[in-house]
This record gives structure tokens, sequence and C-alpha cells, in this order.
């Protein structure tokens, strides 16, 4: 089996999908939907409830079958697994975050770091902490929590380190899916930060429901409803696009 090679430096790194289906049973939860998405900025893919964002990215991560095409640096991406999508660069994030709770900071980047979540990484104990790993403590604000324990962190502090454990596995490709969901306001405003810190030579897409989060960061936006894609634009055009106002929530105020 031919081992799949992770993106490199200055690759282009666009995520580009063409025709993208995917149906469950007679229902299209994604119909036929083009999308190209760029990196070195924040791009947020918002809609209505229903609307297909999470399986977009779900299919882009390998999770659900679809017809269509799906290329990530001039790559398909159809032919591979979940597990050779994660080591070509593709990391993603979930609503609930997905952390070892019952390790520490530290050891929860580590077990990223070599190379995925699996517990014989945790066999073999450094007996110095690797500079990569200093480097995100700093870049996701948990320097002074590195020898805590997961479980203990709060709610934004576990998706701060989930991330940190995609940038640890080396991922060129986040896609975070409603990541400051239940977050209090200063944590919502440090997330914001972070993906701003962590976008340059990345594509980062978000999918998100706080509108007040997308309009402080957005730098891009496509609308979803109804499993097609309604609009594309910035922050401004899609606040002033009509068409958004009537569909998303059916309210101006929505956006």
């Amino acid at each position: 089996m031919t081992k799949i090679a992770a993106m490199e430096e200055g690759q282009d790194l666009a995520v580009r999908v063409k025709g993208l289906t995917v149906a469950f049973g007679a229902f299209h939860a994604i119909d036929d939907v083009d999308l190209e998405v760029g990196g070195n900025h924040l791009h947020f893919l918002i809609g209505p409830n229903g609307a297909g964002k999470t399986t977009l990215i779900d299919a882009i991560t390998g999770l659900v079958p679809y017809t269509g095409t799906i290329s990530v640096g001039g790559r398909a991406l159809a032919r591979m697994t979940v597990q050779d999508i994660a080591r070509f660069g593709v990391g993603r994030t979930f609503q609930t975050a997905t952390v070892f709770e019952r390790q520490t900071v530290v050891q929860n980047l580590d077990i990223a770091l070599r190379g995925g979540r699996h517990w014989a990484s945790l066999l073999t104990l450094r007996r110095e902490v690797p500079e990569r790993i200093e480097e995100i403590l700093e870049i996701i604000g948990l320097a002074g929590h590195a020898d805590e324990l997961a479980g203990v962190l709060s709610h934004g502090q576990k998706q701060w380190l989930e991330i940190g454990m995609v940038l640890a596995a080396n991922a060129r490709v986040i896609l975070l899916d409603e990541p400051v969901a239940g977050m209090t306001l200063d944590e919502r405003e440090a997330t914001g930060e972070l993906l701003r810190r962590i976008c340059p030579d990345r594509v980062v897409m978000v999918v998100e429901h706080d509108m007040d989060f997308m309009r402080r960061f957005a730098d891009a936006v496509t609308v979803m409803s109804r499993g097609q894609v309604l609009v594309e634009g910035s922050v401004e055009q899609i606040q002033a696009n009509q068409q958004v106002q009537d569909t998303y929530l059916g309210v101006a105020e929505a956006v």
C-alpha cells in the first residue's frame, strides 16, 4: 500500500469541491455543490440547521460517501481513507471536543504529534517536552496548563486543546465545527484570536451559528441553505444580500 505523503509548505492548499452530492436515501443533504476555499484567511460556512454545513466537512474528511469531486492541494480525495486524508494534512474538530480527559494537556498534544491518537504512544514517556509542543502550547494559550489533566479544563480550553492536537498532527487544512458553541464571551474572543494566529499558510474553514462571532472574525463567508450554496462573499456583502435576509432564519438580523 502506498503511503500518503503530507502536503508541503508553500503548496497550493485550496479546497475545491465540484458537483458534490451527499444522499441519504432519497434525501440530498448536499445537492450539487461547487465551492473553493483558499488559504491565509478565515472562511466561515453559515446557514440554518439542516443546510448541509456539517455534512460538507464530513464529506471532505471522508466520513460520508459522495458523488462529485473533492480535491485539496490539487489532489483528489475520493480514493483516500479517513486516515489517509488526515495524514495528507486535513484535520477537523467537532462540536464536542474529543480529547483524552485522563491525560495531561502535554500528553494529548504528544499523542497527536506522534502521528495519531493511539494509546501506545503513551507507553514511552519523553524526558523533555518537544519544542513543537511548547510552540503549540503558546499558540493555543495553554502554556500555563501543560501538566493539568485535560478533563479539568474549561469547555473553551478543551476546544483550544483539540485545535492544538490538529496543529500537532501538522494539518494544513483545518475544518472546525461550531468551535465557540457554549463558550463564554471571553472564550469566544480568545478563540477568534487563536484562529487568526493559525490561518496564515493554512486553509481554515469554520462552520458556525454564532453570527456575532462571524461578523467579528470572518474574512469570507459561504451561506448554505437546503444542501446548496446560496451566496458567497465578504461579511458586508452577505449582510446586504436580500436573499440571505429572506432565507436565513427569515430575518435580516440573522446575519
